[in-house]
């Protein structure tokens, strides 16, 4: 079953949200948020997926915040290299 932000099948619901780069505000705020040395050039802050199942309620979801929250904590200045299309 498709749904605007995603679809349901076999029990699970998976729903995305693509948006933007995030402005030079939001980027400075997340850097001092996670206390990070820094971040990607670019980040999609507000995009994220989410899996649902759907008998058991269990989520799991995945987006740039968190996955960046988990770097910061062991990056020792390490350089984060995104790629990109060509």
């Amino acid at each position: 079953k498709k749904l605007p932000s995603g679809l349901e099948f076999h029990g699970w619901r998976v729903e995305t949200h693509k948006g933007t780069i995030l402005n030079t505000e939001e980027m400075d705020k997340l850097q001092e948020d996670l206390k990070a040395p820094l971040l990607p050039e670019m980040v999609f802050g507000h995009n994220f997926v989410k899996f649902t199942h759907m008998p058991s309620n269990l989520e799991v979801s995945f987006d740039a915040t968190e996955s960046l929250s988990e770097w910061s904590k062991n990056c020792h200045d390490q350089k984060v290299d995104v790629a990109y299309s060509q």
